[in-house]
């Protein structure tokens, strides 16, 4: 996969025909743990580009949603620990 932005701060995702053969027959990605936390790495690099690359108009724009919630039926993500810090206030 390919990440490309334009000078007018346009994003576009370019996928071979290998990796859309694999999206096509799996309906998935998988991501092992030790290949996520690189993955998540990889990804904030690529949002700090991206926001440095975004039109000075565009930085006015607001989410709608500020108490966003993972929609369940799309994104599933493990119960927090009860002993986990993170999140709490």
């Amino acid at each position: 996969m390919i990440i490309e932005q334009d000078e007018k701060g346009n994003g576009k995702f370019k996928f071979t025909d290998d990796e859309i053969k694999i999206l096509n027959e799996k309906k998935e990605l998988f991501f092992p743990a030790e290949v996520i936390r690189h993955f998540q790495n990889v990804l904030m690099k690529l949002v700090a580009g991206i926001q440095e690359r975004l039109p000075g108009g565009t930085m006015k724009y607001m989410t709608t949603r500020p108490n966003f919630k993972y929609h369940k039926e799309t994104i599933k993500v493990p119960p927090k620990d009860k002993d986990d810090k993170l999140g709490k206030k």
